[in-house]
């Protein structure tokens, strides 16, 4: 898989037939039955799970925690843990829950039928691109003007393509279009895989670099007798002490409302630095409420608190409106994490009479 490079490839029927290509590459396709297989590994995995002394330790490229976090906690208890990366050598990685299941189980795809984003897999064809390239029957629908759009000699060269990626529904309406196209199946080195297509897009670098250690994960798991660690429960381990109760609460939300921004810099990092689990429905809260907390940015140890605490969110990530209506606010919290509303009506509370500017509620009973 590493020597592949896949783009999608787009065949235009309308006047005059002609190939085109995505610009995004694509890191290649998670079959259903490994993606069901992972999931299934990855919640049976023991969330008590820790580092232990004399291990030899990998740090995956589907860890998120910030690798002076690991160095400071091995330095703190004294352990006498090396890493590596030979798989023969290891006797523990660390991966993330949270990370696995956003890019490779929790996946969804745009369904034009019904406009909705829907979870089902499609089935997509992968082939080579020289079938394309060097059969003189498919010549007449390659562009020849040198438009980047549309030349697909162009954009191969410019991306190394090895290979193109197409959806097999798609690809039927090819050959209803020109029968030509069913050689492309005679050969020997296509694929068709039913699954969910991961596509490179912003934000998703590390999940397309990660995609080959992914899709040998369980059989490495299992080859090696691997012991493996998720990083949010040595992220708790690491943390443990500062808990973010409604006192704490009051004093982030007032530095993170301050316009000065090493107010913003000190709350991010206490916030990245607390007890996560026992911290939560605080957590939460203020990530609703300050869209700074929603922002990328290069500090490691604020991403992999950011990153954890998207899954509770449901509101806008970037635009020129990232906040809601108290409405939205209220009705958002209930759904993603109701656990959680009995602790966060008094920091409704506090955030309703610092906007009005006085205390306008003193409190609200969940009924």
């Amino acid at each position: 898989m590493k020597d592949r490079n896949i783009v999608e490839l787009r065949f235009y029927t309308n006047q005059r037939p002609y190939f085109s290509t995505a610009y995004n590459k694509t890191a290649g396709v998670i079959p259903v039955d490994y993606k069901n297989k992972l999931e299934t590994f990855i919640n049976t995995l023991d969330k008590n799970s820790k580092l232990e002394d004399n291990e030899t330790v990998y740090v995956t490229p589907l860890s998120e925690l910030p690798s002076y976090k690991l160095k400071n906690y091995i330095q703190e208890n004294k352990f006498n843990i090396t890493t590596a990366r030979k798989l023969e050598k290891l006797d523990t990685i660390i991966v993330s829950n949270s990370f696995i299941k956003k890019n490779y189980i929790d996946l969804t795809r745009w369904d034009h039928n019904i406009k909705n984003w829907v979870s089902t897999s499609e089935q997509f064809l992968i082939f080579p691109v020289d079938l394309i390239l060097k059969d003189p029957k498919f010549k007449k629908y390659i562009p020849t003007e040198k438009n980047y759009w549309n030349d697909i000699s162009l954009i191969t060269r410019k991306v190394k393509a090895t290979h193109y990626i197409v959806k097999v529904d798609e690809f039927k309406k090819w050959v209803a279009r020109d029968p030509h196209f069913k050689t492309i199946l005679d050969n020997k080195d296509i694929e068709i895989i039913d699954g969910h297509n991961i596509e490179q897009s912003y934000g998703n670098k590390k999940a397309c670099d990660a995609f080959d250690f992914t899709m040998n994960l369980l059989n490495n798991v299992k080859k090696h007798n691997i012991k493996v660690v998720l990083d949010d429960s040595l992220q708790e381990d690491i943390n443990r002490g500062l808990v973010v109760d409604f006192e704490v609460f009051e004093t982030l939300y007032g530095m993170l409302r301050s316009s000065d921004m090493d107010s913003w810099e000190v709350a991010k990092e206490i916030i990245a630095n607390s007890e996560f689990e026992s911290s939560k429905p605080y957590l939460i809260f203020l990530y609703y409420v300050f869209p700074e907390l929603r922002k990328r940015t290069q500090n490691k140890n604020h991403m992999f608190v950011r990153n954890a605490l998207y899954k509770f969110y449901s509101g806008p990530m970037s635009g020129r409106i990232q906040t809601m209506d108290l409405n939205d606010l209220l009705s958002n919290l209930g759904k993603k994490c109701p656990q959680y509303l009995e602790q966060q009506m008094p920091c409704f509370v506090h955030h309703l009479n610092v906007l009005a500017g006085k205390t306008l509620v003193k409190e609200i009973v969940l009924a």
